[in-house]
C-alpha cells in the first residue's frame, strides 16, 4: 500500500489507513480458532467507506491512464 501512496494512486492517509487493515486482515488469519476482541472486530468492519474510496482511487487511476477504455 505505501507504493501506491508513493506513486501518488492513493494518498498518503489512504495508503496508511489501507495497510493498517492489512494487519488487521493478519490478526484475524492468525488468531483462527482462538478467541477474538470483538470491540476490535466490530470497529474495523463498521469503517467500511476506507474501502470505497480506495476502489474508487484505483478506479479513478486506471480511467486516468486509459486502463478502463
Amino acid at each position: 500500500m505505501s507504493e501506491l501512496g508513493n506513486r501518488g494512486i492513493l494518498s498518503e492517509s489512504l495508503a496508511a489507513e489501507m495497510a493498517s487493515a492489512a494487519g488487521f486482515r493478519n490478526v484475524l488469519t492468525h488468531q483462527y480458532g482462538r478467541q477474538l476482541n470483538h470491540e476490535t472486530v466490530h470497529d474495523a468492519l463498521h469503517d467500511l467507506g476506507r474501502f470505497e474510496t480506495f476502489l474508487r482511487s484505483i478506479r479513478d487511476h486506471l480511467d486516468a491512464v486509459g486502463a478502463l477504455d
